[in-house]
């Protein structure tokens, strides 16, 4: 989410220039910390409230003063609240500033006790707390934008939103620069002519992203045909992965090597990317893969990949959790990508002309667009 928002601040502010209006962007962050913080473009005015965020009771109580405090001294035009699972804060804090503006609230996430729920955990306090909250709050801001029509639809179902006061737009993700950044040199061994194929998945090592069941699903698939499993991210499930890599003698052919900043041009020569994740919102990295033109399989999870892949017209889609249908889905693009017969319609799937024509649904010009119309921006 924090790429997303810059890139819409980026291209809020080319939107703005080119109009010739004066738009004063604040970015206001609970800490201004993480790999993202260098990339905040010159000319906002970055606001950090030093308040550590986390899903706590007392981090409402820490965080709600000095944010009512900012809006108070700011007196903003119109806000945009993205505060995962707390947006419900922002409508409290402008309401004890006296109402500055008019408030918009961007949805990203679940619910905060329906994505404890997904997680496994009981929502307790703050769980129970937020859904009430939001329940009271939500409908008093000046819209709601959810980031998919499944997460749209969650809103309508736990807080009772009111359809017409919810607004789909997605995340503004493809633009000129991604696609620069898709076509500069690998220089990864793996990627050299003459070596086998290989799979690629990128985010956070956590448990919502399951790659146990992607490593798991990529055994059954290498002995048979020999490729290699690449896993750009970093998270507090490495050791764990480490572990099933080497108990499944995977050492030579999985490899995790952390975080990186253009995993484009990664997409740009994959066999195929893929998805194993338990849940998602719309999964940015589906849509940066269709725009390099590379295929793309994934879980059928709730929410944003059936979206994104027109039920399967773009892409696989399996079951969560299910090792041997994703190792069929492997081997389909292999067999397919090599001249072979999946069984399947799905050529659309593997043209990356097609691909990258749908990715463009998803552009920056479209989602910058729609979130001027929202904020009231242009005239």
């Amino acid at each position: 989410m924090q790429r997303n928002t810059l890139r819409l601040i980026r291209e809020l502010q080319t939107l703005n220039h080119a109009n010739l209006h004066h738009l004063q962007i604040t970015l206001v962050l609970a800490q201004a910390q993480g790999e993202c913080l260098p990339d905040v473009p010159s000319g906002v005015n970055l606001i950090d409230l030093g308040i550590a965020y986390g899903f706590r009771a007392k981090t409402l109580g820490k965080l709600l003063i000095p944010l009512k405090n900012c809006l108070q001294q700011q007196q903003p035009t119109v806000i945009l609240s993205r505060l995962p699972c707390f947006n419900f804060l922002a409508v409290l804090a402008w309401q004890w500033a006296g109402k500055p503006g008019r408030i918009i609230l961007g949805e990203h996430t679940l619910p905060l006790g329906r994505l404890m729920a997904t997680e496994g955990k009981k929502p307790g306090l703050v769980g129970t707390l937020s859904q009430s909250l939001a329940q009271w709050l939500y409908p008093q801001a000046d819209g709601v934008v959810a980031a998919s029509t499944g997460i749209a639809r969650e809103l309508q179902k736990t807080l009772g939103l009111d359809p017409d006061r919810l607004q789909v737009i997605y995340n503004p993700v493809v633009n000129e620069a991604l696609k620069i950044q898709a076509q500069q040199p690998l220089d990864h061994p793996w990627f050299q002519p003459g070596e086998p194929p290989v799979f690629l998945a990128v985010g956070r090592l956590a448990a919502q992203k399951d790659y146990g069941t992607l490593i798991r699903a990529f055994a059954q698939v290498q002995p048979h045909y020999p490729s290699r499993l690449l896993i750009l991210g970093e998270g507090s499930d490495r050791p764990l992965l480490t572990a099933l890599i080497q108990s499944l003698a995977l050492e030579n052919v999985v490899s995790l090597p952390g975080f990186t900043a253009n995993p484009y041009a990664y997409m740009t020569h994959a066999q195929a990317l893929v998805l194993s994740s338990t849940w998602e919102i719309l999964p940015t990295v589906l849509i940066e893969a269709l725009a390099c033109g590379c295929p793309v399989i994934a879980t059928r999870c709730d929410y944003g990949p059936q979206e994104i892949l027109s039920s399967g017209e773009y892409g696989w889609l399996v079951a969560v959790g299910d090792v041997a249908a994703l190792a069929q889905a492997m081997i389909e693009v292999l067999q397919t990508k090599n001249g072979g017969s999946s069984g399947l319609a799905l050529g659309a799937a593997l043209n990356p002309q097609v691909l990258q024509r749908r990715a463009e649904d998803f552009s920056m010009a479209r989602s910058t667009q729609a979130y001027s119309n929202i904020l009231g921006l242009m005239p």
